[in-house]
């Protein structure tokens, strides 16, 4: 039970930072941080980690590509760790708050029997994704992601574009 409320606690945490963030370094390791929780979280309920894994890789793929654009476009600036320390003291304030009305309302287990009703048994939910009726839609969907990567792949290759060359 302890494994599963900690990294729900740490992405609660994360999600309250994020907007009290200023630096795009910061919030890209915010959401780097969160996608790896999320995963971690997806990872614990359902019996294959194939779906884990494909959500850590292709927010990995974004965010490297968002990383490129924002070194390129953001300039220099230093990293102030005091800017931190209102929102940390914040969401302590929240915690504490939040875990004194867990004492005296919640009995003990209601959070275990939670997370035991989200446990998937197998993959029977993802089935009707795939069906014959949604067999076009997924077809599109795929097409327009492959279409999607060439173009991405054609614009970063071009000795005209907006990104840098690393020789």
């Amino acid at each position: 039970m302890l494994l599963q409320t900690i990294p729900l606690i740490c992405s609660i945490f994360l999600m309250f930072m994020f907007p009290f963030l200023a630096h795009p370094l910061s919030m890209g390791l915010t959401i780097l941080s969160l996608t790896i929780l999320l995963a971690v979280m997806l990872g614990s309920f359902m019996t294959n980690l194939w779906i884990s894994y494909i959500l850590i890789m292709v927010l990995l793929g974004g965010l490297l590509v968002i990383f490129i654009y924002v070194s390129l476009l953001a300039s220099n600036e230093l990293f102030n760790k005091n800017d931190l320390l209102k929102p940390l003291i914040f969401f302590l304030g929240f915690l504490l708050t939040l875990g004194l009305m867990d004492i005296f309302n919640m009995p003990s287990n209601s959070l275990s029997s939670m997370f035991s009703s989200i446990k998937f048994q197998g993959m029977e939910w993802l089935y009707p994704l795939y069906s014959s009726e949604l067999c076009n839609i997924t077809i599109f969907l795929i097409l327009y992601l492959l279409v999607t990567l060439i173009v991405v792949v054609s614009i970063t290759k071009n000795d005209f574009s907006s990104l840098r060359t690393f020789h």
